[in-house]
């Protein structure tokens, strides 16, 4: 397997940032809103958004529901 230097880096970021704050996620949550901060940059922060309770048109069919799994094709077979 191929190592992809972007994620080695970004790995080696977090391993370092969580052993510095003694793997406390508060205080790791903490510091990269620290980071933040002092980037200069600007950050969007969206709000939720509220989901509608689905009618009875937008309900998911019961297939759907499942996954369809009766139109999955099975293990060992070639279609």
């Amino acid at each position: 397997m191929t190592h992809d230097l972007i994620v080695d880096e970004v790995r080696a970021f977090r391993d370092e940032l969580a052993r510095k704050h003694d793997y406390d996620i508060d205080a790791i949550f903490t510091a990269l809103r620290q980071l933040e901060a002092d980037s200069g940059r600007q950050h969007v922060s969206l709000s939720a958004r509220r989901v509608s309770e689905p009618t009875s048109s937008s309900a998911p069919t019961r297939a759907a529901q499942h996954g369809a799994a009766e139109d999955r094709p099975r293990a060992g077979d070639r279609g």
